[in-house]
């Protein structure tokens, strides 16, 4: 790959190039968060090269009870702190609520042997963008604490 982890990239521009094959662009405008390969690696064709993240657009999941979810909406404000900035507050906008809860696409079943069922509170996705005017250095990964503005 002719790109280095925490480049800037634009959408279409070349990461790198395969023999007889056409060159390999970036689906997004981005950073590049991870590099797999090393110049001149032979790779197979599943081989995942690069992950291009929207470092624009930040965002945290947050999992919401499905007892407040009524509670929440797009476009809602949110305050979020975060672990590596004690004292200092960022704002936050509700971009997207899930369309279906956390576990029901998974095996996992309420129901025992016995065919009793077990009933248990659901968790949906919201997803929050973060706003980041100072430009501070955040990192994929990093733990989150947010308020909802209830108003």
């Amino acid at each position: 790959m002719e790109r280095q982890k925490r480049d800037f990239v634009d959408k279409d521009e070349v990461l790198g190039r395969t023999q007889g094959l056409p060159y390999i662009t970036s689906p997004i405008k981005g950073t590049v968060v991870q590099d797999n390969v090393e110049k001149g690696q032979v790779v197979s064709a599943t081989t995942q090269l690069a992950v291009i993240a929207d470092t624009d657009h930040l965002y945290v999941g947050v999992n919401v009870e499905e007892t407040e979810i009524a509670k929440i909406a797009i476009g809602q404000n949110v305050n979020i702190k975060i672990d590596a900035y004690p004292g200092k507050t960022f704002s936050g906008t509700v971009t997207e609520i899930g369309s279906t809860t956390q576990t029901y696409f998974s095996a996992n079943s309420s129901f025992t042997t016995s065919g009793t069922y077990t009933k248990v509170t659901q968790y949906i996705p919201v997803k929050v963008e973060i706003s980041n005017p100072d430009n501070l250095p955040l990192i994929f990964g990093m733990n989150a604490t947010v308020k909802f503005d209830l108003k």
